[in-house]
């Protein structure tokens, strides 16, 4: 059964169909494992925008009639890319200034998946190697939206993201986990599992180069969700070649933002 609306999500909204099934269920299909860091570390992240759509003093910045003069509809949205690798920390500068900071290729393409958030419009985006540490629960409620070449890298991954819902709360007071309530379940992503699998065989043919049987899938999600950022993106790709692929496709493209 579907868990009690947290104050917090009376208001949400669930893209796709809805019809729940229990695979993407992580309440239904624990198995007594401890989550993976992979698992604990998205939990973070995700409950980070939670907050941010919360934080009361943001709120009061936004919808300032000045600021909303200026730029209509402006709200604050964070994005963040997670990615797992090795890294030197270390102290870096000068006498006059000394920062903590980390080194490494990895931490470069965290940083590339940030920057792509916003091409992307989502909150979160994550790497192959991430998703792949993910538990298999948890992984279910995740969609891979494009597989990318980022600048700085020559090898090719999927990329994921988790759609954080969207969140009623006016205070952190009702962001806090509910009694028995498991925190995949209490901030369920704003899309449905049909939607997600739709939108995954979309991405395969895709991937695969059939560009004419992935489009109308593309604009069926969108039918559902217009505002879906990888949706659009996608859409854009293939629209922009006349929906044939490159004839040098294999399966990727190059992202150009840093």
């Amino acid at each position: 059964t579907e868990p009690p609306p947290t104050p917090a999500l009376q208001q949400s909204h669930s893209f796709g169909s809805d019809r729940e099934d229990s695979e993407g269920d992580p309440a239904s299909q624990r198995d007594g494992r401890e989550p993976t860091v992979a698992d604990r570390a998205l939990q973070s992240f995700v409950r980070a925008c939670l907050e941010v759509q919360a934080a009361e003093d943001l709120r009061k910045l936004t919808e300032h009639p000045k600021m909303q003069e200026r730029l209509p509809g402006y709200r604050t949205t964070m994005g963040f890319g997670l990615h797992v690798g090795w890294a030197i920390e270390g102290a870096i500068g000068s006498m006059l200034k000394i920062d903590a900071s980390y080194l490494s290729p990895n931490v470069n393409l965290a940083a590339r998946l940030e920057s792509a958030t916003e091409q992307f419009e989502v909150d979160i985006l994550m790497s192959e190697k991430f998703a792949d540490m993910l538990s298999p629960q948890v992984r279910a409620l995740c969609r891979a939206v494009d597989r990318v070449t980022v600048k700085g890298s020559s090898e090719p991954m999927l990329i994921y993201t988790y759609d954080v819902p969207h969140s009623m709360a006016t205070s952190m007071f009702e962001l806090e986990p509910l009694a028995g309530i498991d925190f995949w379940d209490q901030f369920r992503p704003s899309t449905t599992p049909l939607y997600r699998e739709d939108y995954g065989q979309a991405v395969q043919l895709y991937l695969e180069g059939n560009w004419a049987e992935a489009l109308p899938i593309i604009e069926g999600c969108l039918v559902q969700w217009p505002e879906d950022g990888p949706a659009l993106v996608l859409k854009t790709v293939m629209e922009k070649n006349s929906c044939q692929p490159p004839p040098d496709w294999k399966g990727f493209r190059e992202l150009t933002n840093k």
